[in-house]
């Protein structure tokens, strides 16, 4: 994949952020650190709403991280996957994978030393596509998160602001059968439209992460031509003041009834679906 700057010049090796108003220093300052997070991890996750550029990602930190021994799983793999969420029982077969899945990941780290895991979608789209309706899968996720707690885990979140939803998470190129799906999806759970629907997605990703104390970072990659990264926030272990988002996806978030803004430690308690559709009865 070719990755430019906004004057369509070639990326070699990093990723700077394309805002104008960004200086040169500052660019280099974002791509060190991505490169710095993605060498001292061993296991990245790319998290996000459709269309947020969570490919684009992987693929770049597949380049980056060409000299290490990468285990690549796309959101299918991980049982992520729109047309697998259709499958009668999926929620506990999930469940069950992730547990797994980590054992398995482990293993391969504690003998290969050069091993890295990058994976396009895992722990918070399990919650906002599964245990945010199923409730009662939340005792056995909250095992799950302590289990990765304990492995050199970074999550990647990519962020879009919401007047850019509509044309990257919609996907009108997309088959029949996944938009006849989305509209099963809106009706069942109780949203007006797909914007909403993703604008909660996002806020309770962003919100549910606060409160795992995993590392993460939130990061927005701009769409082709002007293909760049602009690191917004980090949160880890060590470092876990969160700065205080622009005010635009709160207030539309108010505006739509959707769980909105953040809030300082301690953090607010995020918001399951069976508790949306009891507040909107």
């Amino acid at each position: 994949m070719r990755i430019i700057d906004k004057f369509g010049r070639p990326l070699q090796p990093g990723l700077p952020a394309v805002n104008e108003k960004i200086s040169k220093k500052q660019s280099s300052s974002w791509d060190y650190r991505l490169e710095k997070v993605a060498h001292n991890s061993r296991i990245i996750i790319s998290e996000g709403i459709s269309g947020s550029g969570k490919d684009t990602l992987q693929k770049y930190l597949k380049r980056i991280l060409r000299s290490r021994d990468i285990h690549d799983y796309s959101e299918g793999e991980v049982l992520q996957s729109w047309n697998q969420l259709q499958i009668k029982g999926i929620s506990r077969l999930q469940i069950k994978f992730m547990t797994l899945f980590l054992k398995y990941m482990k293993a391969i780290l504690d003998r290969d030393e050069r091993a890295v895991f990058l994976l396009n979608r895992f722990h918070l789209s399990a919650y906002v596509l599964t245990v945010a309706k199923e409730p009662k899968l939340k005792r056995e996720y909250d095992e799950i998160i302590g289990f990765l707690k304990s492995l050199p885990v970074h999550v990647f979140i990519l962020k879009l602001d919401a007047n850019e939803i509509e044309a990257r998470s919609l996907h009108p190129e997309r088959s029949g059968a996944w938009h006849k799906f989305q509209e099963e999806i809106l009706k069942r759970d109780g949203f007006r439209d797909g914007l909403e629907r993703y604008l909660w997605q996002q806020q309770t990703i962003l919100e549910v992460a606060e409160t795992q104390e995993l590392p993460y970072s939130v990061v927005k990659i701009a769409t082709a031509p002007h293909v760049g990264l602009t690191w917004i926030r980090t949160a880890s272990l060590e470092d876990n003041v969160l700065s205080r988002e622009s005010a635009q996806l709160e207030a539309i978030g108010r505006n739509r009834g959707v769980a909105a803004g953040f809030r300082q430690k301690p953090a607010r308690r995020p918001l399951d679906l069976s508790e949306r559709k009891k507040d909107s009865a």
